[in-house]
């Protein structure tokens, strides 16, 4: 309780209360009853309802409560004044199918407001979170660039870029700001952004792959779901042993570089066994360079050559 006055001298106007609710949290984690921590609750949001602050319960490990019991403390939180249940995931052990229908049946039964908190140990946390609010939740628990305990938390990024991209919702996000955002907090936290991670990963809107490549140059929908552009990215062309003519002549446009469209070939059969060499992608600045060093030992070749014909027809 003491708590709760503190939070309120603090000036907020809300507060959020969590309480295990999980038959091995009770036991080995509480050491109380279920009566007991439906009577702790019940107090605690009765006293925070009396300083006027708005109310959001957590069921903590409440995927893992059997939903007797779960439907049994959004009632009783909901009676006594909570405004929202914050159902947690906290072992990341839903499904997205379960998730749904785990949400839409206390929206539907107890009549509360949900939010949805989604851990990532399984690598669900974002598909969880998503089908938590077609079943129905109203808010989410994210996290920039899913920082979080052990695996995680719900990503921010893919969460708010799947709701305009695959709802069509649009939730007050500047998408535009995502990368710098997500870059910020690695630089301030420390931790390093996964190379594949959605969104802000590096890899994201790295492109190689000839047939990729291709339809990007016609279409940049034909291989990315979003225009990079819109969460504060740019498409990179790079190449490797799977590229295509198609990156070559875009690269030899952007470099401002002109070659004879019979040596494409032979150009292309050059850079990919640099590629393999190197058993990685070739940057910009080596691609330019291996591609000046193939011109200038072609140029050489067909100088050459060409003065041998000359001496042979004299």
């Amino acid at each position: 309780m003491r708590d709760v006055e503190a939070v309120a001298r603090t000036g907020a106007d809300a507060i959020a209360i969590s309480l295990a609710t999980s038959p091995i949290h009770l036991k080995y984690k509480l050491n109380i009853s279920w009566q007991e921590a439906l009577s702790r609750i019940r107090e605690t949001v009765k006293k925070a309802k009396s300083l006027g602050l708005y109310i959001s319960v957590t069921a903590e490990d409440g995927s893992r409560t059997p939903y007797k019991m779960l439907k049994e403390y959004a009632e009783t939180v909901l009676e006594v004044g909570a405004d929202r249940l914050r159902l947690a995931d906290t072992l990341g052990i839903l499904t997205p199918d379960l998730a749904k229908r785990l949400v839409r049946r206390l929206v539907k039964e107890v009549g509360i407001a949900v939010e949805i908190h989604a851990h990532n140990d399984l690598g669900l946390a974002v598909a969880n979170t998503l089908a938590a609010i077609e079943g129905g939740a109203e808010w989410a628990s994210v996290t920039v660039n899913g920082i979080g305990e052990r695996a995680g938390n719900a990503a921010l990024e893919p969460v708010v870029v799947a709701l305009k991209v695959i709802y069509n919702k649009h939730v007050g996000v500047e998408l535009s700001r995502l990368y710098e955002l997500s870059k910020t907090v690695e630089r301030l936290s420390g931790i390093p952004i996964g190379h594949f991670a959605p969104i802000c990963g590096e890899n994201v809107f790295r492109h190689s792959s000839g047939i990729h490549v291709h339809g990007l140059l016609k279409n940049p929908y034909t291989y990315q779901p979003i225009a990079p552009e819109e969460v504060g990215r740019r498409a990179v062309f790079v190449f490797d042993k799977y590229s295509g003519k198609a990156l070559i002549k875009h690269k030899l446009n952007e470099f401002g570089i002109e070659i004879p469209e019979e040596l494409i070939d032979r150009l292309r059969s050059h850079l990919v066994e640099k590629a393999y060499c190197l058993k990685r992608c070739l940057n910009d600045e080596e691609l330019r360079r291996e591609i000046e060093g193939f011109l200038r030992l072609t140029t050489a070749s067909l100088y050459y050559n060409g003065a041998n014909s000359e001496e042979a027809s004299s």
